[in-house]
């Protein structure tokens, strides 16, 4: 008999596709620094780590709630050039490691005190805090690149261990229907299905 896989299910933004190219290159940049997690989780970022996924009409809220706070305002990195390390204090199951979006995390979902919703982040293993401390010191941890967008949607993603390669970095994940934040001066969030 088969053991059920555990399911984390994360509440996540995710940016247009025209803001993959450079995310893209700054992954590829972090594995080969040596962060063997770098390509765990998807182009997206962790909003809240959640019991179960958020009905639609939640995430509709959600993201007409989150352009009414942005106002006209872009999405963008707290500290352009800066990454920091991010934790999911709720279960200790996951750190992330990426560069913290400037949108108000815990306004809508529950998050642990500090948390900074991380844009595509690497998963960290046991070694990889002190590996990044190092490549800090010797100046070559790679910078996130400079971006900033408006077009953005959330999205129910659940992750699941993938029981093959190394089990800190292993997982696969479903990205559920994507809800637009509308555009400035609209009160509505429209959803679309499909990936970006």
């Amino acid at each position: 008999m088969r053991t059920p896989v555990q399911a984390f299910n994360f509440v996540v933004l995710l940016p247009h596709r025209d803001c993959m190219p450079p995310l893209r290159e700054y992954r590829r940049s972090l594995f080969a620094a040596g962060l063997a997690g770098a390509y765990s989780f998807p182009f997206a970022a962790p909003l809240a780590l959640l019991a179960r996924p958020l009905a639609a009409p939640a995430l509709k809220e959600a993201a007409a709630g989150l352009r009414r706070v942005l106002g006209n305002g872009k999405i963008g990195f707290t500290l352009p050039g800066a990454a920091g390390v991010c934790g999911c204090a709720e279960t200790g199951a996951f750190r992330f490691f990426g560069p913290a979006l400037n949108i108000p995390a815990g306004l809508f979902f529950p998050v642990p005190a500090g948390w900074a919703p991380p844009l595509a982040p690497a998963v960290l293993g046991p070694g990889d805090p002190e590996l990044i401390q190092t490549l800090a010191k010797a100046g070559t941890l790679p910078a996130p690149p400079e971006l900033s967008f408006r077009a953005a949607a959330l999205a129910n993603l659940t992750l699941f261990p993938a029981g093959c390669g190394e089990e800190p970095y292993s997982f696969t994940w479903e990205t559920g229907r994507l809800y637009w934040l509308p555009r400035p001066g609209r009160s509505g969030a429209v959803p679309l299905e499909g990936g970006l």
